[in-house]
C-alpha cells in the first residue's frame, strides 16, 4: 500500500476522533523506509497512531487499541510480541489491552491468509464514535459477544435485535472488549408500572 493511501486513511480516522493531522508532510516523512518512525497525535479523549504498517487508537479511558488497518508484516511482527509480553504481565488493564490485540490480529493474520492480500482492513472501527446513540429514547447499537448478550437478556432492560446480518466478521465487543461478537440494536423495554 502506498503510503498517501495511509495518510489518506488516517485522515480519515483522526477526523472521526477528533484529532487534528497539523503536518501530514511530516508523517508522510515518517513513513519513508529509512525513518520507519510511528507518528502518535491525541486529544483529550483519543490517542492515535499512525505507521506505514499500520494505523490504530485508542479511547484513553479504555484498555482497547482498535486497530483500522494492518499489513502482514505488522502482525506477525505484533503477534509474536504480544503474545510474548502476555506470559509476563502482571497488570489486567495491561492483559486486557493485550488480548484485545492478540484477538484483533488473529483475525486479521487469518483473513490476510485467506485473501492473500498482505493488508487487512478491519471493518466498523468506529464503534465508539459511530454507534448509532440516543440515550434520551434508550436506543443505541453496540457490538455484543455471546455472553454478554446472555447478560443483557437477563438482566431484561433491553429488547436487543441483531442488524447488518452481511457483517462478514466478528468484531471486538463494545461491552466487555473480551469477546468478539455481532451488532446488535438495543432498545429499553417499556416497564409497566
Amino acid at each position: 500500500m502506498e503510503n498517501t493511501e495511509i495518510l489518506g486513511i488516517a485522515q480519515e480516522v483522526a477526523g472521526r476522533l477528533g484529532i487534528r493531522i497539523k503536518d501530514p508532510a511530516l508523517v508522510l516523512r515518517n513513513m519513508k523506509p529509512k525513518t520507519g518512525i510511528t507518528t502518535i497525535l491525541d486529544n483529550e479523549v483519543f490517542i492515535l497512531w499512525i505507521d506505514k504498517h499500520y494505523v490504530a487508537y485508542n479511547e484513553r479511558s479504555k484498555p482497547e487499541i482498535v486497530y483500522v488497518f494492518a499489513d502482514e508484516e505488522h502482525v506477525n511482527e505484533e503477534l509474536r510480541s504480544v503474545i510474548s509480553r502476555i506470559k509476563v504481565e502482571k497488570s489486567a488493564y495491561v492483559l486486557k489491552t493485550l488480548n484485545s490485540v492478540k484477538s484483533q490480529l488473529y483475525i486479521a493474520e487469518a483473513a490476510m491468509r485467506k485473501s492473500g492480500s498482505g493488508v487487512y482492513f478491519f471493518k466498523e472501527v468506529f464503534y465508539c464514535l459511530t454507534d448509532e446513540k440516543d440515550e434520551s429514547k434508550g436506543l443505541f447499537i453496540m457490538t455484543l459477544c455471546e455472553v454478554c448478550i446472555i447478560k443483557f437478556e437477563y438482566a431484561g432492560e433491553y429488547n436487543l435485535q441483531r442488524i447488518n446480518l452481511d457483517q462478514e466478521y466478528m468484531e471486538l465487543c463494545t461491552n466487555c472488549a473480551n469477546g468478539f461478537g455481532w451488532d446488535y440494536k438495543l432498545s429499553l423495554k417499556k416497564m409497566e408500572n
